[in-house]
């Protein structure tokens, strides 16, 4: 039970020391706040990102795998390869000869000034047996170098930073590198994805 006023309130300095460290304990509070938020912002950037890079190789990597190794247009930054399938025709073979019949040339490039990842699908006016180069095949504007044909086709991937196709040994290789910005901030979170790929007949 209190009797008098002075034994029943607080002093001004321990009023003081309780907001001192009720606000210690909030700024705590804050800054865990603010590096978790920070952390989900950036997995969330980076999930995104691998995403659509895993998305992107696995389209490529299906096509090599449907393609012939002995007849393909490399550099480092575009790639054209034989397509026994068109958008609207599933693969076949020759009856007589039990030879696969080529359809389509696929054209994998990065658009430099979108930062895009594109596939286009350059279709053959006349199936054949034998394989040839995109440079051996007029597609209606005469034979063409393969630099020609890098524009249009269907987006894969977007703020694509680099592409980068190699031969390693029997195998295709694919570098993808993406990059984007955080919420909020001006800091650019990147992803890198490697993708190997073996043709259909080396």
């Amino acid at each position: 039970m209190c009797f008098s006023l002075r034994r029943c309130a607080f002093t001004l300095l321990e009023v003081m020391l309780a907001a001192g460290l009720l606000s210690l304990l909030l700024l705590m509070h804050l800054a865990i706040f603010q590096s978790g938020m920070s952390g989900w912002q950036k997995v969330e950037a980076q999930g995104s990102l691998l995403q659509q890079l895993q998305v992107s190789g696995a389209r490529w990597v299906q096509s090599c795998t449907q393609a012939s190794g002995s007849c393909v247009d490399l550099d480092t930054e575009a790639m054209a390869l034989l397509s026994p399938l068109t958008d609207s025709q599933s693969a076949t073979t020759d009856p007589v000869s039990g030879q696969i019949v080529w359809r389509a040339t696929r054209l994998f490039y990065r658009d430099s000034a979108t930062q895009e990842f594109r596939q286009r699908t350059l279709k053959w006016s006349t199936p054949r047996q034998n394989p040839l180069t995109i440079e051996e095949v007029d597609f209606g504007s005469g034979l063409q170098s393969m630099g020609f044909y890098r524009s249009g086709g269907h987006v894969l991937g977007r703020n694509v930073q680099l592409a980068q196709f190699s031969r390693q040994g029997s195998c295709w290789q694919l570098l993808l590198r993406a990059a984007q910005k955080r919420y909020g901030r001006e800091q650019l979170e990147r992803v890198e994805v490697r993708f190997l790929a073996i043709p259909r007949n080396l």
